[in-house]
């Protein structure tokens, strides 16, 4: 039986570099392995992630509509992840993405993202067990928060938005990797931007 660290493998392989995860798909497992042990530590059995950072951090989404309704429905079990966001970006987070399904909402007609997510949860039923959900800064209006709390009612077991972050602060050896790399690439841009840099240069000179 095909394991899904090899479903993900094989549905990258071959792909040009800025279509591939940043991370081999074994990260990207022991990262939601790992949020899960938290979940089951905490007693919910569903989390609804929101914040575009935990987003790629766990499904490799990068995030370019965070100013609207996005979440992923991440499930204590292992079961098939389902994220909601606009219509226009399914198609690149159905093709470059680890979520299982992908919801979109508006797009011709008008439509509230929160009743999408209603149909997601009511379809899984999620509404029967402990959910608990992101509200972070700016990336969740007071409106919506208000719809998803009045949503989820009993099924409201505690706000998580502070869930994710703690497992991120030590960083694996493949997270660490790739921060020497990018700061390789800083360190080259300022030293060619500081070579460029003399008297009478225009900004677009140095760049």
């Amino acid at each position: 039986m095909t394991t899904r660290v090899e479903r993900w493998r094989a549905r990258f392989s071959g792909r040009p570099e800025w279509e591939r995860l940043d991370f081999e798909p074994e990260e990207y497992a022991d990262r939601q392995a790992r949020v899960r042990a938290a979940m089951a530590a905490a007693g919910i059995d569903v989390l609804l992630v929101i914040d575009p950072k935990n987003l790629n951090w766990l499904i490799g989404f990068r995030a370019k509509s965070y100013q609207e309704f996005q979440c992923l429905v991440f499930p204590l079990e292992d079961e098939p992840l389902t994220i909601i966001c606009r219509k226009a970006e399914v198609a690149e987070l159905t093709d470059l993405t680890l979520a299982d399904e992908v919801r979109g909402w508006s797009g011709q007609e008008p439509e509230d993202p929160i009743d999408v997510l209603a149909d997601v949860l009511r379809a899984r039923g999620d509404l029967a067990r402990r959910v608990g959900t992101e509200c972070p800064y700016y990336y969740l209006s007071a409106q919506d928060h208000a719809k998803i709390v009045a949503l989820l009612g009993d099924a409201y077991a505690l706000d998580a938005t502070s869930l994710v972050e703690p497992l991120k602060l030590v960083k694996s050896p493949a997270e660490q990797a790739l921060i020497r790399r990018a700061a390789s690439i800083a360190d080259r841009g300022m030293h060619a931007a500081v070579t460029a840099i003399r008297e009478g240069a225009s900004e677009f000179d140095v760049a």
